[in-house]
């Protein structure tokens, strides 16, 4: 057998960064989608099944849904969609990049890309390619790094917009006065290729 080589050890360290970043991201969106059920009377344990009962694309639809029906505040729900569209790009960037295999750099290959191949999709079986360098997988990772931010400023500001600041942690406070939320610039899809591009 050849010697294990799973590629450049950067590389893989900011495929383990976007791994763990994107896990982030997804946790604090759930927390998004338990806020307005939480504060009903709904059991919280009846939420929770609910919620994992869903496919994930389940979620994001009636996260949306529960904002724009219960959410009185406009600057609230335009931060929440934002950031679920941020959430939109980091899933399909996170599913390109974690659901691909290393795909062995041929002659003339530059040797600080990160070469990759997967499946056109479930139903189709062609292959697709991408290559990345270690500079566009640290940016992935830093955009999903703001999409957690971001999410857990909104997760804050609705948790603790209405409580008496006196009994908060004054670390809290800014977050729980302000619903100015800048929107997110939305990073451009990664693209997969047809054939491999060296």
């Amino acid at each position: 057998m050849p010697k294990f080589d799973a590629g450049d050890p950067k590389h893989l360290h900011a495929v383990g960064v976007i791994a763990v970043t994107f896990a982030q991201f997804e946790r604090s969106i759930e927390g998004l989608f338990l806020h307005h059920p939480a504060n009903s009377s709904v059991p919280l344990d009846l939420i929770h099944r609910y919620l994992f009962a869903l496919a994930e694309d389940q979620r994001i639809i009636t996260t949306r849904k529960f904002y724009a029906e219960h959410e009185p505040d406009e600057a609230v729900k335009a931060a929440v969609n934002n950031v679920l569209d941020f959430f939109d790009w980091a899933h399909d960037g996170r599913n390109k990049i974690l659901h691909s295999e290393r795909y062995p750099p041929g002659f003339g290959a530059d040797r600080n890309m990160f070469y990759l191949t997967k499946r056109a999709s479930k139903r189709d079986h062609s292959s697709k390619y991408m290559k990345l360098d270690l500079a566009a997988l640290r940016k992935t990772a830093e955009h999903m790094r703001a999409g957690i931010v971001r999410s857990a400023e909104i997760n804050i500001h609705v948790q603790y917009r209405n409580a008496d600041l006196s009994k908060i942690h004054q670390s809290l406070w800014v977050y729980a006065k302000s619903n100015d939320f800048p929107t997110l610039g939305i990073p451009p899809r990664l693209e997969l290729t047809d054939l491999p591009e060296y």
